[in-house]
């Protein structure tokens, strides 16, 4: 018997409606508790990086970190296109940008530290 018999039986049994109603949150609630526990940590939605070089005076490392930006830029519009195009599922588009986000924050934190 599903959860949705116990409450089918409480209203035979002669329950009141108030008792099943305070049952029916009361279960609501405790299942968002578990999805939300089961979940796991939310990601950020927004992830900003920036990068800027001039071109007055040379800097490899910068040269590179603007490289590296546009190398993100261009798999995630690449994601996005292929999911548009019916070329790739949903979940394999959020596995790209999961793996970008992923490797962005990883680039932040070592640059974090990068005196």
């Amino acid at each position: 018997m599903g959860v949705l018999g116990v409450f089918v039986a409480m209203a035979e049994g002669g329950a009141s409606r108030l008792v099943i109603v305070i049952g029916c949150v009361a279960f609501y609630a405790l299942g968002a508790v578990v999805v939300a526990r089961a979940a796991g940590p939310v990601r950020k939605q927004v992830l900003e990086l920036t990068a800027a070089r001039s071109t007055l005076v040379p800097d490899t490392w910068r040269g590179g970190e603007c490289r590296y930006l546009a190398s993100l830029a261009a798999t995630l519009a690449a994601a996005d296109q292929a999911l548009q195009l019916g070329r790739s599922t949903p979940a394999e588009h959020e596995m790209v940008w999961s793996a970008v986000y992923s490797d962005a924050e990883e680039h932040m934190d070592a640059a974090r530290t990068t005196p």
